[in-house]
């Protein structure tokens, strides 16, 4: 086994990840495809938390996301989170 130290750029881990969460699909709102998305987010949470680096997200929403349930729906006076998926999210 080698004792070399490999290491992952944060930038690299949250390109991934908000690529991997904006990620549409049909099927994208069965419990396993929910349960991957929060397993990244915990992971990249955790990773940004640990190097100083969470800013926080915003919601993916109708425009980003159309083949399955987006993040937030965008009212003509505000936002609904009605039939939406709290996974659906992008990482600053």
């Amino acid at each position: 086994m080698s004792k070399d130290r490999k290491t992952v750029s944060i930038d690299t881990l949250l390109n991934y990840a908000n690529g991997y969460l904006a990620s549409d699909y049909a099927g994208g709102d069965s419990d396993e495809a929910i349960m991957r998305r929060t397993g990244v987010i915990d992971l990249l949470e955790a990773s940004l938390n640990s190097v100083g680096r969470y800013r926080g997200y915003s919601y993916l929403d109708e425009k980003a996301i159309t083949m399955s349930k987006p993040g937030i729906r965008w009212l003509e006076k505000g936002h609904t989170f009605e039939k939406t998926d709290n996974t659906r999210r992008c990482y600053a």
